[in-house]
């Protein structure tokens, strides 16, 4: 269980770049979502969340 957390906390912290400063709060409100899912052992959300930012991150990186 310790590797998954982890392993989400490692995909939760996308590096801050110029263009992606202006979406970093709602970024940083859903980082303490998932963090808060992780430690209420919710994994599912946690990974719904974790997959949102990976999408928002993706997109930023194609900007």
């Amino acid at each position: 269980m310790e590797t998954r957390e982890t392993q989400y906390s490692y995909y939760i912290s996308p590096p801050l770049t110029p263009s992606s400063a202006k979406t970093q709060a709602p970024i940083e409100s859903m980082q303490n979502q998932a963090q808060q899912s992780l430690e209420d052992s919710d994994f599912e959300t946690a990974e719904m969340i974790v997959n949102q930012l990976l999408k928002i991150i993706k997109i930023q990186e194609k900007v």
